[in-house]
């Protein structure tokens, strides 16, 4: 295979667009599990790949797509997915107090729905507000907080 045909091959990678600080109404288009590269080689990170619907800042308006990546190499990335798919699946949370034992299976059964080829989540909306906010290691990050959208 020339070299031609191995970058008409490959898949193109680009830098993200990522959510900054304000209230949105997103849509999710895909979830999934990716492998890292560079700096993460060999850990698993957790990609939503997102449309936002509503959004109270015009530097990402309506009509952008964006990511959301949790990488497992960083501090309480678990906890935070978990939060976006108990804000995408409320009846989970529901679940997670009533029926405790059932709960690991069931949301293995959905997470593994939703980033495999079914897609269960596609087309679904949530709320999330974005804030700028200080790491413990004294770098800016954006805090997440996800909410169900109103039906």
């Amino acid at each position: 295979m020339s070299m031609a045909d191995k970058i008409a091959n490959a898949e193109a990678f680009g830098v993200g667009t990522y959510l900054e600080p304000g209230l949105y109404l997103v849509e999710v288009q895909r979830l999934k599990e990716q492998v890292g590269r560079f700096r993460s080689a060999g850990t698993t990170a957790f990609i939503a790949e997102l449309l936002i619907v509503e959004s109270s800042n015009p530097v990402r308006p309506a009509g952008v797509g964006v990511s959301w990546y949790q990488g497992e190499n960083k501090l309480g990335y678990d906890g935070r997915i978990k939060k976006f798919f108990h804000a995408l699946f409320p009846d989970l949370v529901a679940m997670s107090e009533k029926d405790p034992k059932r709960y690991p299976a069931e949301f293995r059964s959905i997470y593994e729905g939703c980033v495999g080829t079914e897609n269960l989540a596609m087309g679904q909306r949530v709320r999330v507000q974005v804030t700028a906010t200080t790491s413990q290691a004294g770098r800016a990050v954006n805090d997440h907080q996800w909410a169900p959208a109103a039906k």
